[in-house]
């Protein structure tokens, strides 16, 4: 998430690539869903279990979480939060 000219622009960057995505709703929680057997990593705006995006690539081995922020802030990470029964997958 980054603050460009009065508006909020979201970013997911795998290998160098981004795709144009288009968030309406800034999520105030974002949840992260690792499918290791399908190779996916899938990311939803908690409030309104949303899609926001899945990037689909292979997985070697094992799989290290990375977080960073842009800014000072305050990052707080859960692990173990149900998937949200009514996503739907592109």
């Amino acid at each position: 998430h980054r603050f460009a000219s009065s508006r909020h622009e979201y970013e997911f960057l795998h290998n160098k690539t981004t795709p144009g995505i288009r968030i309406t709703v800034s999520p105030r929680k974002i949840g992260i869903l690792l499918d290791y057997e399908n190779s996916k990593l899938s990311f939803f705006n908690v409030d309104i279990s949303q899609h926001l995006y899945t990037f689909s690539c292979q997985l070697h081995g094992f799989v290290h979480p990375c977080f960073s922020l842009e800014k000072p802030g305050r990052l707080r990470i859960r692990n173990g939060i149900a998937m949200p029964t009514h996503v739907t997958f592109y």
